[in-house]
């Protein structure tokens, strides 16, 4: 008898050079009381008293537009949704005291102690640090995907290189003009309560759970909307236009993540190295075969090239049909060039795979059965909770997955052969040594000096 509900607020309304504030004012929700009714520590007390929990995140995912069809599209950067979820769960008999505790924390959460937006922001920043330095592999990721969507780059200003760097920024401005952080999360409060257009609210549990929420659950919407005519959101606004924030970010973007070859210099003895971009141009059909064949080379190419015989701890491809994006990882690498010369290398191995699969070499079909099966399983993923059912129920249809587009992917899947292990050696043979592709390392410097010594072309930037 246990009920999850998501509740989400559109934050689109907040200019773009708020979203620092933005993830402060996330952070500090559930980290400093409520006004004239509990301290942090009792709030903590009542949430562990009548719930499963509450966390607040921001989420932002791209968009498929009206216009396009059920077909497998590469998706434009310019329309995403952002939304900041209060996410918690409960038994049936303490849903009230759920929903209340939820409401408070977003209308009431105290946002006058500078104490405690220091401490946040510190802990936050130094968590970064490290991560940067411990999983480089998903910063160098995060880069480049940010070169070339916009929505992804906002991600990355809000999770990646440049959003550490943002925080910095407002640290040093908490630091030493707290007054003026103060009123802006508190404008940017009063915003998002005003700005009431585009709320969503998920109830997730069984039949007679739902029959016995529905009481309270309509008693949380009047608490939120008062006598205000609801009218049912139309998901598809997201996808009729572009995002508010899409002409800001896409200037930032273009001004912070510029496509070049980066490095960032860290303090560590490994190297993350990243290369990826642009496999497919927006509006172009995208095919799910190329999931399988990245999962191929995951397993085989990659494994015995970069992990065996170069002592890389890992190596990934990461394929984000979506945004027609390819890229190729490594995680905690003594090497650079030697890395970079296996992705290049890419094309040739996908030749040398027909040839084999051709022949009908029962290594080279035993993995490519494996990678059929291990993408499939990806995709529909292991049991899941009911909790877990329904936010991706949720995110689906927000982001305007339809069940005819997940069914042409998986078909895709199923009937991957050697016509397009050929049609991606020869895209990534246009495509990889172009401007569409770029390398984003996380790695000391003197191995990124000793690949400029070698003639690379690779700016250097030190992370502090």
């Amino acid at each position: 008898d246990t009920v999850y509900i998501n509740y989400g607020v559109d934050v689109e309304s907040i200019e773009f050079a708020d979203v620092p504030i933005l993830l402060l004012f996330q952070m500090l929700l559930m980290q400093t009381g409520i006004e004239g009714e509990y301290t942090d520590v009792e709030l903590d007390q009542q949430i562990g008293i009548h719930t499963g929990g509450i966390r607040v995140s921001l989420l932002i995912e791209s968009v498929h537009q009206e216009s396009s069809p059920d077909g497998l599209i590469v998706a434009e950067g310019d329309y995403f949704t952002t939304r900041l979820f209060l996410r918690g769960k409960s038994f049936t008999r303490d849903v009230d005291d759920l929903t209340s505790l939820m409401h408070k924390i977003l209308t009431k959460a105290n946002l006058d102690s500078q104490s405690k937006a220091l401490e946040i922001l510190k802990k936050k920043i130094s968590d970064m640090s490290q991560d940067i330095t411990q999983s480089g592999h998903r910063y160098a990721n995060s880069r480049l995907k940010a070169r070339y969507s916009v929505w992804q780059y906002v991600n990355e200003h809000v999770g990646g290189i440049t959003g550490y760097q943002e925080l910095k920024k407002l640290l040093a401005l908490v630091e030493n003009d707290w007054g003026s952080v103060q009123q802006r999360l508190l404008d940017l409060r009063t915003k998002i309560l005003e700005h009431r257009d585009g709320t969503i609210l998920d109830v997730t549990g069984d039949t007679q759970v739902l029959q016995t929420v529905q009481s309270s659950i309509n008693k949380f919407i009047t608490t939120l909307h008062g006598d205000r005519k609801l009218e049912p959101y139309r998901r598809h606004l997201d996808g009729e236009r572009p995002h508010l924030w899409a002409t800001a970010a896409r200037e930032r973007m273009e001004q912070n993540t510029p496509i070049l070859n980066e490095c960032f210099v860290v303090q560590t003895q490994v190297q993350y190295v990243g290369k990826g971009g642009k496999l497919y141009d927006s509006k172009e059909s995208y095919s799910g075969a190329v999931d399988v064949i990245a999962h191929f080379l995951q397993t085989g190419y990659y494994w015995e090239t970069i992990r065996v015989l170069n002592n890389a701890y890992g190596a990934f491809m990461v394929y984000m049909p979506s945004d027609g994006l390819l890229n190729s990882l490594s995680y905690r690498d003594p090497n650079l060039l030697k890395t970079l010369d296996a992705y290049n290398n890419v094309p040739e191995e996908l030749s040398r795979a027909v040839q084999n699969i051709s022949s009908g070499n029962k290594q080279y079909v035993q993995t490519l059965t494996n990678a059929i099966i291990g993408t499939i399983g990806d995709i529909d993923g292991p049991g899941r909770t009911p909790e877990e059912k329904g936010w991706i129920a949720l995110l689906r249809w927000m982001k305007g997955s339809t069940e005819e587009r997940r069914q042409r992917y998986r078909d895709d899947i199923l009937k991957t052969n050697i016509q397009d292990f050929l049609d991606l050696a020869s895209r990534l043979a246009n495509r990889s040594n172009s401007s569409d592709f770029s390398v984003a390392v996380v790695g000391s410097n003197d191995k990124c000096q000793e690949a400029i010594d070698a003639g690379m072309d690779l700016k250097l930037v030190p992370v502090e």
